[in-house]
């Protein structure tokens, strides 16, 4: 659960969350979560980008919100 992850629930959560996102199997694609999400919340509120790029995983992010793919 990415919420779970994002926002943990007490002192025991907070450090099985920290523990959790050391992974790279776990960092990248809530990493991926926030950033089309933050994207698509500036889309929604008009600011439309004319260009994106990325790095590592922000590649990503930028070729899904350019419709390279889905």
């Amino acid at each position: 659960d990415p919420k779970s992850v994002i926002f943990p629930e007490g002192e025991e959560a907070t450090a099985k969350a920290d523990e959790f996102l050391l992974q790279p199997s776990v960092q990248l694609p809530l990493l991926f979560m926030v950033e089309l999400a933050l994207a698509q919340l500036l889309i929604a509120r008009g600011i439309q980008p004319t260009a994106l790029l990325g790095h590592s995983m922000g590649e990503n992010t930028a070729a899904c919100l350019a419709s390279v793919f889905s």
